[in-house]
């Protein structure tokens, strides 16, 4: 589902991957909380991202939380989330129909399913409101990537055109 939406959509490459990392990476998940609670213009350094991490994995060296800290940093600014190269201010990444269909995606593989899909860690990290990332989901339904249908507070989506063999 990677490789195809990110054959799709070359300007949602920086927020493709790091959702897929945000799934697998543990580390990168424990400073997300920093990352979503920093408001735009605002100050993020590496130091604050090492404090979150090393409030989650006692037992690491400070030498090590802060070399996973500044790795952080700069994951967090190839997604567009934080700009600048030594002074990091947060900003607002990208988001695509593609990246709002493959949030809601991954989502449901954790189980999620309606409403709930636009308020995971994914959806968060696509840095829209709920209420964006559904008309994105919309778009990319009528893109043919994924089906979206809403009736009311009922929100249901269908990932199977992803999900088959071209």
């Amino acid at each position: 589902v990677l490789r195809f939406l990110w054959d799709s959509d070359p300007a949602g490459r920086p927020l493709l991957a790091l959702l897929q990392v945000l799934r697998r990476d543990p580390l990168l998940r424990a400073t997300a909380p920093i990352i979503f609670t920093t408001p735009e213009g605002a100050p993020v350094s590496a130091s604050e991202l090492s404090a979150a991490l090393a409030s989650e994995f006692q037992g690491l060296s400070q030498d090590l939380l802060d070399k996973i800290g500044r790795y952080a940093a700069s994951t967090w600014t190839q997604s567009g989330h934080v700009r600048g190269r030594v002074n990091k201010t947060r900003s607002t990444a990208l988001c695509t129909p593609p990246v709002a269909a493959y949030a809601a995606f991954l989502g449901h593989l954790d189980g999620v399913a309606g409403q709930a899909l636009f308020e995971t860690i994914y959806a968060r990290a696509s840095d829209r409101s709920p209420h964006v990332l559904r008309e994105l989901a919309f778009a990319a339904s009528r893109r043919g990537l994924i089906e979206y249908r809403e009736m009311g507070t009922v929100i249901e989506l269908s990932f199977r055109r992803l999900l088959e063999p071209e």
